[in-house]
């Protein structure tokens, strides 16, 4: 159950039990947002949040995928957060003007994070996929324009109603919910370098049209007055377009070496 569900906590568990044999075949009915059933030999099994396996014992306040077997209860898998290297400066240098963490887990990594992020950044939790879709829009009701970033399955609405969705993928080859953009998980603390790149390469795009058409009005003009041979306007023509790509290919080049410049530091 836990190898055919897309949750990241699944996948932890999946990794965990890596010497156990499972069935690839086994067909299971999953939830988005609350966890994954199925039946063998009449047998009922459950895996997921506490309200979804109905453990009352429980009040879910760990990161926790919870079992039951024939509609009884038999306990949980506690997962603890692990910070990736470098989140600090992933929140502080953020190119945009608001930051909000939307989260399907509880609130008890709260205080966790809160040495992380700014004094500005909104933080909410136990939100289901239809609540993450409802803040986009209520953001974007606002005139805010949304980035958002996620790495799962609960995330997949949120991406397709952002401006622009960035799904963030541990394994490039699992099924990615629509979005516009992959970032490997190893890479997602180079998120501001990344967006300084894109306004950068932008900038070089405007400038490189710029040129051309500078060259090109200058051409017209000393054309039209007749000064210009059509021999010599037959030979400066191709050498406008080699000009463009030449400046495009050097200022790509310099901008690479820019950027491997700022993630190495």
């Amino acid at each position: 159950m836990a190898h055919q569900s897309t949750h990241p906590m699944s996948i932890a568990i999946f990794r965990y039990l890596d010497d156990i044999q499972y069935d690839t075949k086994l067909i299971c009915s999953q939830v988005v947002g609350r966890g994954i059933t199925t039946t063998v030999n009449g047998v009922k099994y459950a895996l997921g949040s506490a309200d979804f396996v109905k453990n009352e014992l429980s009040a879910d306040t760990t990161s926790s995928v919870h079992i039951s077997i024939d509609n009884s209860y038999r306990g949980n898998f506690e997962l603890k957060q692990c910070y990736r290297v470098g989140l600090n400066t992933l929140f502080e240098d953020a190119p945009v003007k608001r930051l909000s963490i939307v989260s399907g887990d509880n609130a008890k990594d709260k205080e966790a994070l809160e040495t992380f992020i700014t004094s500005e950044t909104k933080m909410y939790f136990k939100q289901n996929p239809f609540d993450k879709v409802a803040y986009v829009k209520s953001l974007q009701s606002g005139g805010e324009k949304v980035l958002m970033v996620g790495d799962g399955l609960n995330d997949a609405g949120a991406l397709m109603q952002s401006d622009a969705g960035v799904a963030v993928r541990s394994d490039m080859h699992m099924f990615t919910p629509k979005c516009d953009a992959i970032l490997n998980a190893n890479k997602v603390v180079w998120l501001p370098v990344f967006y300084w790149g894109m306004q950068q390469s932008i900038r070089l795009v405007h400038i490189s049209f710029g040129f051309s058409l500078i060259y090109n009005l200058i051409g017209i003009g000393i054309a039209v007055a007749g000064f210009l041979n059509p021999i010599i306007a037959a030979i400066l023509m191709p050498l406008s377009s080699i000009s463009v790509v030449l400046f495009a290919s050097l200022s790509t080049a310099n901008l690479n070496k820019r950027l491997q410049k700022k993630i190495n530091s």
